[in-house]
């Protein structure tokens, strides 16, 4: 009888897997557990600041600082999960200062737009003193 190893964030398996396909049973304690695969997991380590899924490859990693990259630039705080698009979440839904929410946050409205996608936008309560807001960082500014 021949042994194949389990792949190296395995505790075990019943057949050896590779960067892509992990093919868990079960995760090694220093693994969390995020994507399952054909009733089989894929374990990531925990990171120490962010991670993403990138949907190119079908793969998690960790950031390298506290701060998403470009393309998934958008970060869900409770999970530390940097997104490319809030409202794909199942939970934090809501688009606000590159951060996604279970609600609008208190210094910003709900949005309402005919699309889809913008009806997760908040927009930001802008005071007197900057009463302008740059849509695209949503941002409150003095003048146009």
């Amino acid at each position: 009888m021949m042994y194949k190893p389990c792949y190296k964030s395995c505790k075990t398996c019943n057949i050896s897997g590779n960067e892509t396909h992990h093919n868990c049973n079960e995760c090694k304690i220093d693994y969390f557990f995020e994507l399952n695969l054909n009733n089989y997991k894929n374990c990531y380590s925990n990171c120490s600041f962010y991670y993403y899924y990138d949907k190119d490859t079908n793969i998690y990693y960790c950031t390298e600082d506290l701060a998403c990259p470009e393309k998934y630039n958008k970060l869900i705080n409770d999970e530390r999960k940097c997104t490319d698009k809030c409202y794909e979440d199942e939970i934090y839904k809501y688009q606000f200062r590159f951060r996604c929410y279970k609600e609008c946050p208190e210094d910003s409205i709900k949005k309402e737009n005919s699309s889809e996608i913008n009806n997760y936008f908040c927009g930001a309560i802008c005071p007197s003193e900057t009463p302008f807001e740059i849509v695209s960082t949503q941002e409150c500014v003095e003048n146009c």
